[in-house]
């Protein structure tokens, strides 16, 4: 019976790891996302302050790429604001999204460490669950909210 229980904890343990493992991975996405929104609001707020500075600057680029020579504008400005508009939408909808599937992995990330601290007294396998759990129920309002 004792070999049995041990068999247990410990696949519950792996699979508690491998979670927390892919956890990691949608946090790190969040993370990459949320400087991804930043990163092209900057260049928003600078297309907003100097359209055709920004729409030049680009367009000079492209030409050296293309090794062309002429002086024709090969993206317009409006085109500029409407690409960057679109994108900062699509990247704030996938963070969102990404967002709250973070929060509700980690209700899940709880019940396993539940599961396991019983084996341990209730002195293991908390490292989430006891400080986090209070704090991110605020936040996940919000982002609903928001979403």
């Amino acid at each position: 019976m004792s070999n049995d229980k041990d068999t247990q904890l410990e696949v519950l343990s792996r699979h508690y790891s491998e979670t927390f493992e892919l956890l990691r991975g949608d946090v790190a996405k969040r993370d990459r996302l949320f400087l991804y929104i930043l990163i092209v609001i900057f260049i928003l707020l600078l297309y907003m302050s100097a359209p055709t500075a920004l729409s030049e600057l680009l367009n000079n680029f492209v030409r050296i790429q293309l090794g062309d020579k002429s002086e024709a504008n090969l993206i317009d400005a409006s085109f500029m604001g409407a690409i960057l508009l679109l994108g900062l939408l699509s990247l704030s909808h996938t963070y969102f999204q990404t967002v709250l599937h973070v929060e509700r992995q980690y209700n899940y990330v709880y019940q396993l460490e539940k599961q396991l601290s019983q084996h341990f007294g209730e002195l293991a396998f908390i490292r989430e669950g006891t400080f986090y759990k209070s704090h991110r129920r605020k936040f996940s309002e919000w982002t609903k909210a928001i979403f």
